[in-house]
């Protein structure tokens, strides 16, 4: 059974350019910007004084203008693709830091067997 993430505890912390990186990317997203304005609507009502809210102070974000469903799924992919794009890139960058990483190890480690052959034929010369 998987393990639930939790979102709270991570693991591997982000480099300060990493980080740099991802927040550049999910500024330009629609999610910061609905995430940002989520309480854009909160001063729009306003007490009577008598714990009631009108609703005649309440202005609409869309300013009337009809619902485009169609506008909004284009722009829900776009930003799905900047996304993506994001996470590719840097699924490609640590796949590249990996392999570079896997490679210096092997170098070493012939370094260390090639030492240690010469060791072995001093002690038996």
């Amino acid at each position: 059974m998987l393990k639930k993430p939790d979102p709270d505890k991570d693991d591997i912390p982000m480099s300060r350019e990493e980080e740099a990186k991802f927040m550049q990317t999910f500024y330009k997203t629609r999610f910061y910007n609905a995430y940002r304005d989520r309480d854009s609507n909160r001063d729009n009502w306003r007490s009577s004084g008598r714990n009631d809210y009108n609703r005649d102070n309440y202005r609409s974000n869309t300013d009337d203008k009809p619902y485009d469903l169609q506008k909004q799924f284009n722009d829900f992919m776009k930003s799905q693709q900047s996304t993506n794009a994001f996470v590719k890139e840097t699924f490609m960058d640590l796949k590249t830091q990996l392999e570079t990483v896997a490679k210096n190890h092997q170098a070493s480690i012939q370094n260390l067997e090639t030492k240690f052959d010469r060791l072995a034929d001093k002690q038996s010369g």
